[in-house]
């Protein structure tokens, strides 16, 4: 299970409403994503760590050191979880726990770890997506994914595309894994706050 389908779990079970704010496509400041979160709402703040860091231009002349990160947001995204309604669920997520910084982790009521896929769960997934008994193709698949690399919901996203040709996966896996690989920036297990 993914953080998309918890949040969504959690939203269905105690019947509210639930509102997503991507962090990569945040354009306005952050506590207006809080208007929404009322006590009959679940409020996902999804790759909210992207939202609230960004990547400082190259250093002149010093190409080799990676730029510094500058934190925006913080303070609000802080200020907001202190004045939440009663009631207010809000679920927030990224790329590591410590990219929320300690004073926000401090705010979460529970904190889950989403590992990336291994062989088994690559296996699973794919004959869970493709509707496929066939063993042999699933396991050549996992073979070629490489384990501890990528997301379920990434390979299912994927794998969905050719739900209806089973072959297409074959043909389209080493582009796609390629892709996976240029736009991978950090390398690590996803977390729900």
């Amino acid at each position: 299970m993914g953080k998309t389908c918890l949040a969504e779990a959690i939203a269905t079970h105690t019947e509210r409403t639930l509102h997503t704010v991507w962090g990569k496509t945040l354009d306005f400041p952050i506590s207006e994503a809080f208007n929404v979160a009322k006590e009959d709402s679940v409020l996902l703040l999804d790759d909210i760590d992207t939202a609230l860091f960004i990547q400082l231009p190259p250093i002149p002349g010093k190409m080799d050191i990676p730029p510094p990160m500058q934190s925006r947001h913080v303070s609000s995204l802080r200020h907001d979880l202190e004045n939440l309604p009663d009631g207010a669920i809000v679920i927030m997520t990224g790329n590591t726990a410590e990219a929320f910084g300690r004073d926000i982790r401090r705010r979460a009521n529970q904190s889950f770890n989403f590992e990336l896929a291994d062989s088994q769960m690559i296996r699973d997934t794919y004959l869970r997506v493709l509707g496929s008994v066939d063993e042999k193709a699933a396991e050549l698949f996992a073979n070629c994914v490489p384990a501890g690399r990528h997301t379920i919901a990434g390979l299912q996203s994927f794998l969905q595309r050719y739900d209806d040709d089973p072959n297409g996966v074959t043909e389209a896996l080493s582009e796609w894994l390629n892709e996976e690989n240029e736009k991978r920036l950090i390398e690590s297990p996803r977390h729900a706050l």
